[in-house]
């Protein structure tokens, strides 16, 4: 960069120009000063202490040189420079599938598509006593594409507030078989998961695909989450877009793994480009940042079943699946009860 014939440019500009120019630089440079103060906190370099040092004595070295130089715009100009290293930096560091990995984070699903025939591997089927004591099964599991007829959507506020959930999408076959996906942070072993480093790759993202008796059920009955229930209005032939999309995205995390990101690249916004094969008009809305306003954003576009029919409150009321859980019930049978609300929507 030529700061040079910038600070030559410069001078020549006329005085509000530099006045409101350089307090403009100045306010941005806040929040990404602290974005590189996280990315050098986060970053791949091996030692704690050296990453704490860097985070710390960047912002620090900024602030004692705006004082010290009487030329601001220059220094302004050089943290941007060492700002767009950082970033690149950033960039570059790589993903990886390599462990160790958490419980329930080590074995990837995949699956191989065979014109109506699919064969899905490592499909997730745990055998649960508590939350955090049960027995892991990992299933091959066989399904007919043309058999399959609907898409939903699971919605579960785990710490029972209403801006943020957990979205799966669940996928329907005739004779009650259903494949759920659900877009999960990948963890390593002796790690927990919080939402500031999310920000800044410390997670891989993982699509876990598997039976709701394990994904939901785990929720509902172990977790203690609210979970709701909507069913998206589809018809059959874009749900089998959607669903193909998602497995050769599956499939693409085998060979290329990527990070989770809070925002960016979460348990919604990593399927709303699958979402979008069947639906390219789709418009974006804030709702899908706090995503557990998400359902609400539906019912107002008019894309789940019910939403005209019943007010937004009837009908998440409706879609509440615990209430259709009587004490003591055939695990069996949870994917026809927590289906219970669909089935009670008025058809006319």
């Amino acid at each position: 960069m030529n700061f040079k014939k910038i600070l030559e440019w410069w001078d020549k500009v006329p005085s509000w120009v530099k006045r409101y120019g350089t307090l403009v630089l100045f306010i941005l440079l806040v929040p990404i000063c602290l974005w590189s103060m996280g990315a050098l906190y986060y970053s791949n370099l091996p030692w704690a202490w050296l990453r704490a040092t860097l985070a710390w004595i960047f912002p620090i070295l900024i602030i004692a040189a705006l004082i010290i130089f009487p030329k601001r715009i220059r220094t302004i100009l050089i943290s941007y420079a060492v700002i767009l290293l950082i970033f690149i930096w950033y960039l570059l560091i790589p993903a990886s599938n390599a462990g160790p990995w958490r419980r329930g984070n080590q074995v990837i699903a995949s699956a191989t598509v065979n014109g109506n025939d699919i064969t899905v591997h490592n499909v997730r089927n745990f055998d649960y006593r508590t939350e955090n004591d049960y027995t892991e099964h990992y299933e091959t599991r066989h399904y007919d594409l043309s058999k399959l007829k609907t898409m939903d959507m699971f919605l579960s506020y785990w710490d029972h507030k209403v801006a943020m959930a957990h979205m799966m999408l669940s996928f329907g076959f005739e004779g009650g078989k259903y494949l759920t996906v659900s877009m999960e942070t990948r963890v390593q072993a002796g790690r927990s998961q919080d939402t500031l480093p999310g920000l800044f790759r410390q997670y891989g993202i993982i699509c876990i695909l598997g039976d709701e008796r394990d994904l939901v059920r785990l929720r509902t009955d172990f977790r203690g989450e609210l979970v709701y229930l909507y069913r998206f209005k589809m018809k059959p032939e874009g749900v089998r877009l959607v669903f193909l999309d998602i497995l050769r995205r599956a499939n693409e995390l085998v060979e290329h793994p990527r990070f989770y990101n809070t925002i960016s690249f979460n348990c919604l916004t990593s399927l709303i480009p699958s979402i979008c094969v069947a639906h390219p008009k789709y418009r974006w809305d804030i709702r899908i940042l706090a995503n557990g306003f998400s359902d609400k954003l539906l019912w107002e576009r008019k894309t789940i079943v019910g939403s005209d029919k019943l007010t937004f409150q009837e009908l998440k009321n409706n879609a509440f699946i615990k209430q259709y859980l009587p004490r003591g019930y055939d695990v069996s049978k949870y994917s026809e009860l927590i289906r219970k609300g669909l089935n009670a929507i008025p058809k006319h």
